[in-house]
């Protein structure tokens, strides 16, 4: 546990206070722990936060994924960075049901049902 009381080791606090160190602490204790650690491994990869595919550094549009799709195996290894585009490619990029509504959006505009 991180707290915001002096260390015995060094005499410097790792957070301003109690109240940042119950944060992170909370933070770190819930089921989406694992886009802190995820984002923090490739930081350390890195040097950066940016996508692991694509490299797009814009943070508003990154998530962490789960390469082997168990979202309860949050291993460090099992944790990659992505755009919201490489991760929707990642599920959707050619699966037959995004296929299938791909045609069926041409069949409709080229029968005039929308």
């Amino acid at each position: 546990m991180i707290t915001g009381r002096k260390t015995f080791q060094s005499g410097e606090k790792k957070y301003c206070g109690r109240k940042c160190a119950s944060f992170v602490n909370t933070t770190l204790k819930s089921k989406k722990a694992y886009v802190p650690k995820g984002f923090a491994q490739t930081l350390n990869n890195y040097g950066k936060i940016i996508c692991e595919r694509c490299e797009i550094d814009d943070v508003n549009c990154l998530c962490v994924h789960h390469k082997d799709g168990n979202r309860n195996n949050n291993s460090l290894e099992n944790l990659e960075t992505l755009c919201a585009n490489c991760h929707h490619k990642e599920h959707w990029g050619d699966k037959d049901k995004r296929l299938k509504n791909i045609n069926l959006a041409y069949m409709l505009v080229k029968y005039n049902k929308i």
